[in-house]
């Protein structure tokens, strides 16, 4: 079996500069450190490392300290050929967060950029009722090069390379199996979140969390979010991550089981468009955020950006996903496909919907 690398920021980065080597953006000299740096969004050291990649390609030199590197060759380029890429939705695209939408919308155009064709299925997981058969069969039925998979089970994952079906898994339950796949890497994120509420005098804070996240191998999310309760003196309960049904029902149910005796005083919401339906509960109710209730946003959307105070939520960096899916695609057409892992990281930023827990 084939084991799964993490690549390196570094590595990531020489991609990128590779890329623009091949496409004849840079010509003569590079331009310098810094000025590469801050194109990329990394760091001196992380650019310098991937300069350090590039000039034991061949494909730039050193021309000596202080000194712009020059172009010396182009990378390699091997035959490649026009894909057709489907793209399998964890949801329909139209009840999808609009954080999520963008990103489907910018993949789309992002491997169409790169010269491959993209058809998003037209029946999402959530649509075939997570039926591993079901699901099987609307794929067959499009005839696809290889398959970007949206939060897929680990069955269904498992199935594709099984099968010998090109697949990349976009979230999902992938880790530790030997594919390609990305996405956020929320552990230490859904840390601070915990350290910063409590920080705040917060101690009935509740994770409004997606059903799969209580998959076994999804559990390991929960798990640190339950020690970082504990490391702030916190015992966790399913009060802090309860299982509720995810639909507008089962969340105004759920909010009104939490608001009955003991209410919280801190939410975290790990879908965008759950926060509208905690927002329009709290107001309701005539509670105000946060001098009530801190709420916690998973995205910070169009919709969002409108709320004052400015929304407390988590971020991550969506082009790195849509970069690592098109080079897998363009490795797919050179028939050199790899089995990476690219993690992306996930950040929280507090902001205005976080204060001091009341009383």
């Amino acid at each position: 079996m084939k084991t799964v690398r993490r690549r390196s920021l570094a590595e990531v980065t020489a991609d990128f500069v590779r890329e623009g080597l091949e496409t004849g953006r840079w010509n003569g000299r590079m331009p310098g450190v810094l000025k590469l740096a801050a194109l990329c969004g990394v760091s001196r050291q992380t650019m310098r490392a991937a300069m350090r990649i590039l000039e034991v390609e061949g494909v730039i030199a050193s021309a000596g300290v202080g000194r712009r590197r020059t172009v010396t060759g182009r990378p390699a380029v091997s035959a490649s050929r026009t894909l057709r890429i489907g793209v399998l939705l964890r949801e329909p695209l139209a009840t999808e967060d609009p954080d999520q939408q963008t990103l489907f919308l910018e993949l789309r155009r992002a491997i169409e950029t790169a010269g491959h064709e993209c058809q998003i299925a037209a029946r999402s997981q959530n649509e075939l009722g997570d039926n591993l058969g079901r699901i099987q069969r609307h794929m067959d039925e499009i005839r696809v090069d290889g398959w970007v998979v949206h939060a897929g089970s680990r069955e269904l994952l498992e199935w594709g390379i099984a099968s010998g079906v090109p697949m990349l898994a976009l979230g999902g339950h992938a880790r530790s199996l030997p594919m390609a796949s990305t996405g956020a890497d929320g552990i230490e994120a859904y840390r601070a979140v915990v350290r910063h509420l409590a920080g705040l005098g917060h101690h009935r804070i509740v994770l409004l969390a997606p059903h799969q996240f209580r998959h076994p191998e999804e559990m390991q999310v929960l798990k640190e979010y339950k020690a970082e309760l504990e490391a702030q003196g916190i015992a966790p309960s399913s009060y802090h991550v309860p299982d509720w049904e995810e639909t507008p029902e089962g969340l105004e149910r759920e909010l009104t089981s939490l608001f009955r005796i003991t209410p919280p005083t801190a939410l975290v919401v790990l879908k965008t468009k759950w926060a509208v339906g905690v927002l329009s509960f709290l107001a309701r109710r005539r509670l105000r955020v946060p001098e009530d209730v801190s709420l916690v946003s998973w995205g910070h959307n169009s919709e969002l950006a409108w709320h004052r105070p400015a929304m407390a939520h988590f971020a991550s960096d969506q082009e790195l996903m849509v970069r690592r899916i098109v080079r897998w695609i363009r490795g797919l057409a050179k028939g050199r496909p790899d089995h990476e892992f690219q993690p992306i990281p996930l950040t929280f930023v507090a902001a205005g919907t976080t204060g001091p827990a009341k009383g």
